[in-house]
């Protein structure tokens, strides 16, 4: 089975999805807008300040051009999530874009950080938007659901027992995803209420450090460690494996390569960041062929042998 395969549920993948439900493709498309979004924030920043949603100071910063990055990143996320019709990926969105993007937003822009436009569309639409994916998914399961359980968001987004996606028994794949999103949200933690920490341990210049959206790249950095929470908490192995595939082609490319090889953002950020990431898909994708790919492949010997008999 190959690896491709299980990243983009194919037929002869582990996680092939044949029929896509509503849900799924109300993924795609937000996935497709927060990719749009962030590629012209990372490639043409001054079409914000053409559109008047922020000062040209602003826009012309660096780590404008990061941020936009991050939102890209996050697009993907939902893609990859609408590809392989992850239906628990939707309520955990929901709940997370209710609970996070107010708050932080509202930080970052009440303080300057941001343009207050900017933070006010993003702190108050995307929880606005996430009305339709909580609408999608409750008829889904209204719809296809045998049992008549109700669609409970928080049960459903933490996979605890009552909700319809309960997790028991959680894999040693899991676990890392979470150690993962546990450390992703730290970093981002960091950079959103200390950012000085990055010029001390010489990693940042302190000009590069204190640009507003520094802190603004924070916040959807530790919105991608929710993800990875998310994913570790769901027990979804297609996710980690998904993962892989982007922060192998993407990180290095986009990031390391675009933004730090033409000084948008400090060099060693964007090695530490381009190097580390990478790493992390590697002990995962090795993690995933332990706990996944072998016992799949044992599940195969089993029928073989079955058949044989």
């Amino acid at each position: 089975m190959g690896f491709l395969s299980d990243v983009f549920s194919l037929q002869g993948g582990r996680y092939p999805v044949t029929n896509r439900s509503r849900v799924g493709h109300l993924a795609l498309l937000q996935g497709a807008i927060y990719i749009i979004i962030g590629l012209t924030a990372e490639f043409y920043p001054k079409l914000w300040s053409l559109a008047m949603l922020s000062d040209e100071k602003s826009a012309m910063e660096g780590w404008f051009r990061g941020w936009g990055f991050t939102i890209f990143y996050l697009g993907i996320f939902y893609l990859f999530a609408g590809i392989a019709d992850n239906k628990q990926f939707a309520a955990q969105s929901v709940v997370m874009r209710c609970i996070f993007v107010p708050l932080l937003m509202g930080f970052l822009g009440g303080n300057g950080y941001i343009p207050p436009l900017v933070a006010g569309i993003f702190g108050s639409a995307i929880p606005a938007f996430s009305i339709i994916p909580f609408v999608v998914y409750h008829n889904h399961h209204k719809s296809v659901d045998d049992t008549h359980k109700p669609a409970n968001f928080l049960l459903d987004a933490l996979s605890l027992e009552g909700g319809h996606y309960p997790v028991t028994n959680r894999s040693w794949l899991g676990w890392w995803s979470i150690f993962q999103g546990a450390n992703y949200t730290m970093i981002a933690l960091t950079i959103l209420f200390y950012p000085k920490l990055w010029s001390l341990v010489k990693l940042s210049d302190e000009e590069s450090a204190m640009e507003g959206w520094f802190r603004g790249t924070a916040f959807t950095d530790f919105y991608i460690g929710l993800f990875f929470l998310g994913g570790g908490i769901a027990d979804n192995k297609q996710f980690a494996i998904q993962s892989v595939f982007m922060r192998c082609i993407f990180m290095p490319i986009l990031f390391m390569g675009f933004l730090g090889g033409n000084g948008y953002i400090p060099p060693l950020v964007a090695g530490f960041f381009g190097l580390a990431d990478p790493g992390l898909a590697i002990i995962t994708y090795v993690v995933y062929q332990k706990s996944v790919a072998d016992a799949y492949d044992k599940v195969g010997e089993v029928r073989l042998a079955e058949q044989e008999v």
